[in-house]
């Protein structure tokens, strides 16, 4: 099994310093180095900057800071040049220890007000992380000298660890439930259908066809089979149970296959919320964001490709998810979904919207994209018909009465076989 890579992300939170100084407009410029090569030992670059503006009845100096890595490590990085920071009797030891010395405050250089450090560090597992930046800073004020861990004014940044490390879901397979597949009587999924490929349906542990449900073809070790179901092409199947009228043909047992999907989940430390209430839209572009809800007559655009990482996304009846024109491949991860509302504009072999939480995800209305989630169950269609174009992939994945599914692959899946 293949699996996706992806850079590691990451953001500053920025916070007031001790006294006069706060974080630079440089603080949050933080990179990778180098590009992720594997799933462990990713390694960042950390750097930060703190400003220290001269005042004329004080001054506050940054001298370095300690950073605990989120992982149980930490380094302590000292600015042993101090150009800005010099005192006379300092210079020449460079020993931060003599700054204690109250004598030496009216001996301080003023230079630069501003100074970066930047730090390595080597994560060996795949997780989120969040980083604490404490600064080591100077003062000398009308109220005395002093020099400390300012640990007040922290400031946070979150390592997100590559979101999914995926191979999306299998190629071939229009609906998979891994333990299991319920398709509701009347359910459709066919190459016969316009817009539609070969469907394929399947579990690792059982699937269940309703009353003149009709599927292209089926793979599970147990298969029930409702009044006047069809299955097309065939059965692989150790043990089916068909009930009056329906139509199979055996073809073979089902042999057993590896679904595990690796995953990891992800992190929305501090991201912002938006509401959209009806009448009203605004413009998401890939990046974090923390919970998305959209009223009735809301529309929310996905302004093109890349990835879009959410807590929660909640789409009300009459609402609307326009994907933009000319869109390549567009994927949107969440913790949890619920989805009554109407896709604009998608391609569904470009869309994808990846549900990593372990609850149940609810696709009332139409859908027009790929929909996968791992852990959890998805349940497509309520209590009229409804058309999926895409491809659904699920822990338990049930189909409501009367929906169509038309399959159509996610072009992103990589070899997922």
């Amino acid at each position: 099994m293949k699996f996706r890579l992806f850079q590691i992300v990451v953001a500053m939170t920025i916070s007031l310093g001790w006294g006069e100084c706060v974080w630079g407009p440089s603080s949050y410029a933080i990179s990778t180095n180098p590009t992720m090569q594997q799933s462990t030992n990713q390694q960042i670059n950390l750097i930060f900057s703190m400003v220290c503006p001269e005042s004329t009845n004080s001054y506050s100096k940054f001298l370095g800071a300690v950073v605990s890595w989120g992982d149980g490590s930490s380094d302590t990085q000292y600015d042993f040049a101090k150009k800005e920071f010099d005192y006379k009797a300092c210079v020449a030891s460079g020993n931060v220890a003599c700054f204690s010395n109250p004598a030496s405050a009216s001996n301080l250089q003023y230079e630069n007000p501003t100074r970066s450090l930047s730090l390595y560090h080597t994560y060996s597992d795949i997780s989120s992380h969040t980083i604490t930046v404490t600064p080591w800073l100077f003062a000398s004020g009308t109220s005395g000298t002093t020099y400390s861990w300012d640990r007040s004014h922290s400031a946070n940044v979150t390592v997100i660890a590559p979101p999914i490390g995926y191979c999306g879901i299998p190629n071939g397979y229009a609906v998979f439930g891994i333990n299991q597949l319920t398709m509701n009587d009347w359910t459709k999924c066919s190459e016969t259908i316009s817009g539609s490929n070969l469907c394929r349906t399947g579990s690792t542990v059982a699937a269940s066809y309703g009353v003149a449900a009709k599927v292209d073809q089926v793979d599970a070790p147990s298969v029930i089979l409702r009044n006047n179901s069809i299955i097309v092409s065939g059965v692989w199947a150790n043990i089916v149970s068909p009930q009056l009228g329906a139509t199979y043909t055996k073809k073979g047992a089902y042999v057993a296959t590896s679904r595990i999907i690796k995953k990891n989940i992800v992190s929305n430390t501090s991201m912002l919320s938006k509401t959209v209430e009806s009448g009203n839209s605004t413009t998401l572009y890939p990046g974090k964001y923390n919970n998305i809800t959209v009223r009735d007559k809301g529309t929310i655009s996905l302004s093109g490709s890349g990835q879009y990482f959410m807590n929660d996304m909640s789409f009300d009846y009459g609402s609307i998810l326009k994907i933009a024109p000319g869109s390549t491949a567009i994927e949107v991860y969440t913790n949890s979904l619920t989805f009554r509302g109407t896709v604009v504009n998608s391609n569904p072999e470009l869309f994808l919207v990846g549900v990593l939480g372990t609850g149940t995800s609810f696709v009332e209305t139409g859908f027009i994209g790929s929909i996968w989630v791992p852990d959890g169950s998805l349940v497509l269609g309520q209590s009229s018909s409804h058309v999926y174009s895409g491809s659904y992939y699920a822990n338990e994945v049930t189909i409501h009465q009367t929906s169509t599914v038309k399959y159509v692959q996610f072009i992103s899946n990589r070899g997922c076989n």
